[in-house]
C-alpha cells in the first residue's frame, strides 16, 4: 500500500496547475511564485495584492481567493468571519457579540470592542495634523470645501467624475476594519455597489456609537466634537486614507 503523503501545495506547481482546472479558482491552493511554504505564499499574496486572503479559513491555515471578488466578500458571510481579524466564528449571534454594537448605542460588555489590531494594519493612524481642519479640495476635482464631509458630501451627491455615494460605501465596507464603524447587516451589500433601504442606519462612531444614515453624516457628527472621536484617532483615519487612495 503506497505510503499517505499530506497535500502541499507550494511543493509542485505542475501538480498545483492541475489541481486549478478542477478546483473552485477563488479557493484552488496554486504556487504563485517561488515561496517558501504556505504562509509565505499568503503573505506575498497580501503584500501584492495578486489574491485576497482570510487567515481564519482552513481552520487558521489561511486560504486565498480571487482578488476582491464577490465570492471572497460573501465568504465572511458565509463563514461568520469578521473582516479585520479574519476571525471565524461557529454562529451569527457568536459574530455580533464581538463585532457591531446595536442601534441604540449601548457600550459592548467584551473588552477591548474595537481596539484589536489586525496583523497586517498598514494604516500610520494617530497623526495630529492630517490635514482635515483646513479647506478640503475634492478628491476627483479642483472643488474647495471648508469641511471634509462638505467634500463627501458633494462626492455622495453624484455630481463629480462617475462617483457617487454608492462608490464611497462600497470603499467605506471593503476596508477591512469596517466593523469599528459600520453595522454587519450593510456590510456586504455596500461591498457590491448595494446600499440596503431596509436599514434606517448603516454608520456608528466608533467612540459613542451614535448611528448614522451616511458617511458624510458620520464625518459631520465627529466635526461636531459631540464626542472624543477625532478624524486623526484610529480607524477613521486608516478608512479615510484607504477611501483617498482608492476614489
Amino acid at each position: 500500500m503506497a505510503r499517505y503523503t499530506p497535500y502541499q501545495p507550494w511543493a509542485d506547481a505542475a501538480a498545483a496547475a492541475s489541481r486549478q482546472s478542477t478546483a473552485s479558482p477563488s479557493t484552488s491552493r496554486t504556487r504563485a511564485h517561488d515561496a517558501d511554504g504556505w504562509d509565505a505564499l499568503l503573505e506575498h499574496c497580501r503584500e501584492t495584492n495578486s489574491k485576497s486572503v482570510c487567515q481564519g479559513c482552513d481552520e487558521g491555515e489561511g486560504e486565498h481567493w480571487t482578488f476582491d471578488s464577490d465570492a471572497f466578500w460573501q465568504h465572511f458571510d458565509d463563514c461568520n468571519a469578521r473582516t479585520d481579524c479574519e476571525e471565524h466564528f461557529d454562529s451569527p449571534q457568536e459574530l455580533d457579540e464581538h463585532d457591531c454594537p446595536d442601534y441604540e448605542g449601548e457600550e459592548e460588555e467584551d473588552e477591548g470592542y474595537g481596539e484589536e489590531e489586525s496583523d497586517h494594519d498598514v494604516c500610520d493612524a494617530g497623526d495630529e495634523d492630517d490635514g482635515y481642519d483646513s479647506d478640503q479640495e475634492c478628491l476627483r476635482c479642483n472643488r474647495s470645501f471648508s469641511t471634509y464631509s462638505g467634500m463627501i458630501l458633494h462626492l455622495e451627491s453624484g455630481v463629480c467624475s462617475y462617483v457617487n455615494h454608492k462608490t464611497l460605501n462600497q470603499l467605506a465596507a471593503k476596508y477591512y476594519s469596517c466593523s469599528e464603524y459600520m453595522f454587519r447587516e450593510s456590510q456586504h451589500a455596500m461591498r457590491t455597489g448595494v446600499t440596503p433601504s431596509n436599514y434606517e442606519y448603516h454608520y456608528f462612531c466608533p467612540t459613542c456609537k451614535v448611528p448614522t444614515t451616511k458617511l458624510s453624516s458620520l464625518l459631520q457628527h465627529i466635526e461636531s466634537e459631540t464626542c472624543e472621536q477625532t478624524f486623526a484617532d484610529g480607524v477613521i483615519d486608516c478608512m479615510l486614507d484607504y477611501i483617498s487612495e482608492h476614489v
